[in-house]
C-alpha cells in the first residue's frame, strides 16, 4: 500500500512540476527568502506567477519591505524584469 501512494504522490509531482515550483516560489517570497527565490526561478519557476487569489512575488516584496525593512526581493525583482 505504501509503494502505491509514494508512487502517486511522485507521479503527482512530476506532472504538476511547474505548479509545484510556483506555489513553493511564492511561499519563499512570502518569508523572504530571496535566496531560494532566485534558485526556484533560475529552475523554471515564472516569475510572473499569481495564486488563485493574486498574490505574486511582487505582493510579496512590499510585504517583506514594510513588515522587516528588507528590500532585497523588490530590488531582484526590480533587477530581473
Amino acid at each position: 500500500m505504501y509503494y502505491l501512494y509514494s508512487n502517486t504522490i511522485m507521479k503527482y509531482l512530476t506532472d504538476d512540476k511547474e505548479e509545484c515550483l510556483n506555489e513553493t516560489m511564492i511561499y519563499a517570497g512570502w518569508f523572504g527568502e530571496t535566496d531560494i527565490v532566485k534558485f526556484l526561478i533560475e529552475n523554471g519557476a515564472n516569475k510572473e506567477y499569481k495564486t488563485q487569489n493574486g498574490l505574486g512575488l511582487l505582493e510579496c516584496s512590499e510585504r517583506i519591505e514594510k513588515q522587516f525593512k528588507d528590500s532585497s526581493l523588490k530590488e531582484f525583482l526590480a533587477n530581473n524584469q
